[in-house]
């Protein structure tokens, strides 16, 4: 799947994004962090942000969340999660708030 072109959303949409991915990040919790068991809802925050910053600047889904991840924690770590599906995962989340947002895929 495709990831849309966020380059030109303003900074409102992509803070709302940052949220939206960070609650993504919380539900999917790659990193096995156990932040479900715990109700920790702001342990993918600053990845979130940081996974939006190079969605922005033209990363396709797979790239800016293996660089995401891998600046806060391990390489070898990051290798374990099960990337080519939660790229997946999050090309559909973009597609459908570019949708709602009228910006099409």
């Amino acid at each position: 799947m495709d990831t849309p072109d966020i380059s030109t959303w303003h900074s409102a949409r992509l803070n709302a994004l940052d949220a939206r991915v960070s609650r993504w990040l919380f539900t999917q919790d790659p990193m096995h962090t156990c932040c479900l068991e715990n109700d920790a809802f702001d342990e993918y925050d600053a990845i979130a942000q940081r996974l939006v910053e190079q969605l922005a600047s033209g990363d396709d889904s797979h790239t800016a969340l293996l660089s995401a991840l891998t600046y806060w924690f391990d390489e070898e770590l990051v290798s374990e999660a099960p990337l080519e599906s939660l790229a997946r995962s999050l090309s559909e989340l973009l597609s459908t708030e570019a949708s709602r947002r009228g910006e099409g895929a």
